[in-house]
């Protein structure tokens, strides 16, 4: 249901089938296609990585005009590798969408149930989740990083997107650090497998631990009562290749690609 999409300059993957089926806009970006110069080069989406903000809004600028969306309806948050999900609505339309300091605080996923308004987040190897819920006309954008899971992210976003169904929402994984480049030691496997159990963990010929996030998502869904037949997984690894920004590979400077939901008006 994921697909490569050329728009211009700018290239994402996204779902023309649950556009025209649903009026529902999905797109996971990479880093190509802006104007941001090394280290954030170039499709840098972030205004708190440290590239310049005439850089940071020629990209948006960018992405906005090819999604057709109206920057002054989108909405971001100020991250915090946390697991509080915050309903947005007309009110919080344009916050985050120019600056990071306007963005919802204290949050790392956004539902709506307004039309025209984009909500998105930002990451460089944590895993981005859609949430879609053609029923009851809520989306949320889920910013899931391996303390996010733990606490429960994936599985509150379920609640507050979903219909009394959990298993009629749509739920779109994106590109996140894979098993192969994800390392952790025994503080973060051991809660990891008493959680969601031994499979989301892999063991390399190095003897090191890797942790699967994409699995962990995938277990929390099931246990939140979604369709795996509804779940579509971009299954790319952020740190493997050049294609997208990866913190863990950068060392710590680099730029963020966005997932964005949006119910079409």
């Amino acid at each position: 249901m994921l697909e490569n999409v050329e728009s211009g300059a700018v290239s994402f993957r996204g779902s023309p089938a649950l556009m025209s089926a649903e009026g529902v806009l999905v797109a996971f970006t990479n880093r190509r296609g802006g104007s941001s110069e090394p280290p954030f080069d170039s499709l840098n989406l972030s205004y708190n990585v440290g590239d310049g903000y005439v850089s940071v809004t020629s990209n948006r600028d960018r992405l906005w005009r090819e999604l057709s969306i109206s920057p002054s309806r989108a909405v971001f948050a100020r991250q915090v590798h946390g697991c509080r999900v915050c309903e947005v609505g007309e009110v919080e339309a344009g916050r985050g969408a120019f600056d990071h300091a306007s963005g919802i605080p204290g949050c790392d996923a956004l539902v709506t149930g307004a039309s025209g308004i984009a909500v998105g987040v930002l990451v460089a190897d944590c895993l981005p989740l859609l949430l879609v819920g053609p029923s009851c006309g809520r989306v949320a954008a889920v910013h899931a990083g391996w303390k996010g899971l733990l606490d429960g992210i994936v599985e509150r976003s379920v609640v507050c997107t979903g219909p009394r169904v959990p298993g009629e929402l749509h739920a779109f994984i994106g590109p996140h650090i894979g098993s192969c480049c994800m390392r952790v030691g025994p503080e973060v496997a051991e809660p990891y497998r008493s959680k969601y159990g031994a499979s989301v963990l892999e063991y390399g010929d190095d003897g090191e631990c890797r942790l699967d996030m994409g699995a962990a998502c995938l277990a929390a869904l099931a246990a939140s009562g979604v369709d795996p037949g509804r779940v579509h997984s971009v299954g790319e690894c952020t740190a493997c290749g050049s294609g997208y920004f990866s913190h863990r590979m950068s060392g710590g400077h680099t730029g963020r690609q966005a997932a964005l939901v949006m119910i079409a008006d």
